[in-house]
């Protein structure tokens, strides 16, 4: 369905619309008032090609799919309906299909005595939407302790997880390790990356989290089943508009 670039799109429709729908359909909750706006919104003309292409662009794509499929279903052409529905679909199953790796990795590591706390990734999902499906993302996020870090590396590599600079030299290493926040390690068979943090920012800027103490205020909540420790709504806000 979707022929244009986004390029094209954007030169054909000047129109704010579609912004004006993508901001709407991009909140945690909509009133009685908004679901009008909407509504009135999408019995005009609209860009289909340009709202989804944004939406795509802002990774809000779950999220707005999940409410116009629940309010404004007969007000989608049925093309685009469709392509909802597949995309969202995909979407829920790659998310639920990461989560369950997610509490694998948790419960694996703690094992070994190694400490991690989950942030963004899914847990942005549950702590904002309390729906793994209206949020899209690519990879897991943890934060860690420095000085479990060579563990967890050995640890994940039977796994299937490989560190993304493993063929560097022990000075390279090294060096990009004092540079970083953060290191990936890539599992080729489900493309699914992880990223451990050691620090929330780089070391180029001033850094004003104590690591160990974010992970020692950790707070617990019920994922899936289990029980998780995860960053305080107050830290969590703060780490992720430091990020």
């Amino acid at each position: 369905m979707l022929t244009q670039t986004f390029h094209d799109v954007l030169q054909n429709f000047k129109s704010s619309t579609e912004r004006e729908l993508l901001l709407l359909l991009s909140r945690t909750h909509l009133d009685s008032q908004e679901i009008n706006r909407v509504r009135t919104i999408l019995q005009e003309e609209v860009s289909w090609e340009l709202l989804l292409q944004l939406a795509r662009q802002h990774h809000t794509l779950p999220l707005l799919s999940a409410y116009l499929r629940k309010h404004f279903l007969d007000l989608i052409p049925s093309a685009v309906g469709n392509d909802l529905k597949r995309c969202s679909g995909d979407q829920v199953i790659r998310n639920l299909e990461m989560t369950q790796e997610m509490l694998c990795l948790i419960k694996s590591l703690e094992g070994q005595g190694i400490s991690v706390v989950p942030y963004k990734g899914p847990i942005l999902a549950h702590t904002l939407y309390r729906d793994l499906g209206c949020r899209q993302f690519d990879d897991l996020d943890f934060l860690i302790c420095q000085k479990d870090l060579v563990r967890a590396r050995k640890h994940l590599q039977p796994l299937g997880y490989h560190y993304r600079w493993e063929w560097l030299s022990p000075a390279q290493a090294q060096a990009t390790f004092l540079a970083q926040c953060d290191e990936e390690l890539f599992r080729e068979e489900s493309s699914l990356k992880i990223e451990l943090h050691w620090r929330v920012l780089s070391a180029r800027w001033a850094d004003p989290f104590d690591l160990e103490e974010l992970i020692g205020r950790s707070e617990s909540i019920s994922l899936g089943g289990s029980a998780i420790r995860t960053l305080s709504g107050e830290a969590l806000l703060l780490v992720l508009t430091a990020h």
